[in-house]
């Protein structure tokens, strides 16, 4: 494989890491906002502010289900965030080895080919393993180094994202537990 091959490969992968990422911070600023309408709805309800309390409701139907919405993204927010770490740790090892296995050979460093041979019966196909193309026979692909800091770089800085995520979620799950005491 060529090295602008390689390069486009790990856009690829890397772009695939930031739609999830930014897939993610969608979610958490859906989520967010409603937590923010769930806090202030409880705020109105404590000095009876019934104006303000109805206008919020009025875009989530009844504090149930605000509450039932904001239970829903958190469930998506949650299995987004076990996807991107996933990710993450994966890029991160292959950033660290500074190689990845190859996908033409799945790492092997051989691929099967058809060969035939004359047979008297007639010719006859038979399967033999030859040189990865790709690979040049190493079952790995070496990370340019101008591609190395690049990623690491977009790595950091999903990686601070999904930390401030889960950051986020812990404490919404206090500020939800304090509410249904």
């Amino acid at each position: 494989m060529k090295p602008a091959d390689v390069t486009g490969h790990l856009q690829g992968r890397v772009q695939d890491i930031a739609s999830l990422a930014d897939r993610f911070t969608n979610a958490i600023s859906e989520y967010t906002e409603l937590m923010t309408n769930l806090l202030e709805v409880v705020r109105c309800e404590r000095i009876n502010d019934r104006t303000k309390l109805l206008l919020i409701l009025q875009q989530h139907g009844s504090k149930q289900e605000l509450k039932s919405k904001i239970a829903n993204l958190k469930n998506q927010v949650e299995e987004d965030e076990r996807k991107l770490a996933w990710e993450i740790r994966n890029a991160e090892a292959v950033v660290k080895k500074k190689c990845f296995n190859c996908e033409t050979c799945g790492g092997s460093g051989t691929v099967s080919k058809t060969k035939y041979i004359r047979e008297r019966e007639g010719p006859q196909a038979v399967m033999i393993s030859v040189e990865c193309p790709s690979c040049k026979g190493e079952g790995d692909l070496k990370i340019p180094q101008e591609v190395e800091g690049y990623v690491a770089l977009v790595l950091e800085s999903v990686t601070k994202a999904a930390k401030l995520g889960k950051l986020l979620m812990k404490i919404s799950d206090d500020i939800m537990i304090n509410l249904s005491t």
